[in-house]
């Protein structure tokens, strides 16, 4: 859902210079909050790199234990305590100047038209029956061409477009089942409008 921020939204720097200078990160935080993610991976290796090298040495050398030790002790609780408070006030702002819920609008917008997708290119397909539509990103087709639950998910696979059965949800396996018509699982949270077009055309020239 990230992806779909814009930078042109940045949360409004008012107020005294040190609300202005904690805005002003804000805005940062805001409009690179996908890179930021990478950037605090490669921060967290790079810090765990660190620690294991201090750590060997620290074997080797007394002096390199006890400053390993002061280290310890006095930098990894201040920086807990910074990156907690700090994140914490970030989000306060971010959520205070309207940007969770311009950011929920968005989504919303967002998810609706995938919805729309998916249920338009499944009125052109025949012999299913739609269900769980109006529930979550996913949908289930219940098929009636004749095919079996493992190659409709077989041939989906070769056209490149992967599917789940319904049968692979339940806890335990239910004679009945097999003498109902296959379900398919369809889920469209991560795919784009034109993706999801895409597959559908895909799926009904081999359904």
């Amino acid at each position: 859902g990230m992806d779909e921020l814009k930078s042109s939204d940045s949360i409004p720097i008012e107020g005294p210079l040190s609300e202005r200078i904690l805005r002003g990160i804000a805005n940062v935080f805001y409009k690179h909050m996908t890179s930021i993610k990478g950037w605090s991976l490669f921060i967290g290796i790079l810090s765990v790199g660190i620690g294991i090298f201090i750590a060997v040495t620290a074997k080797l050398n007394k002096k390199m234990r006890r400053f390993a030790i002061t280290c310890f002790i006095i930098t990894i609780p201040m920086l807990l305590i910074f990156t907690v408070f700090g994140i914490a006030k970030l989000v306060s702002m971010f959520m205070e100047s309207g940007g969770f819920e311009r950011h929920l609008n968005r989504m919303r917008t967002t998810y609706k038209n995938k919805h729309e997708a998916m249920l338009s290119g499944l009125r052109n397909f025949s012999m299913i029956n739609i269900s769980g539509e109006n529930a979550g990103a996913h949908m289930l087709i219940e098929i009636n061409n004749g095919m079996s639950e493992e190659e409709l998910i077989a041939r989906a696979l070769e056209a490149g477009v992967k599917v789940y059965s319904l049968r692979g949800c339940y806890i335990s396996e239910d004679k009945n089942v097999s003498k109902n018509p296959p379900i398919i699982i369809l889920g469209y949270a991560r795919l784009k409008v034109e993706e999801i077009r895409e597959g559908l055309s895909r799926l009904k020239e081999i359904w």
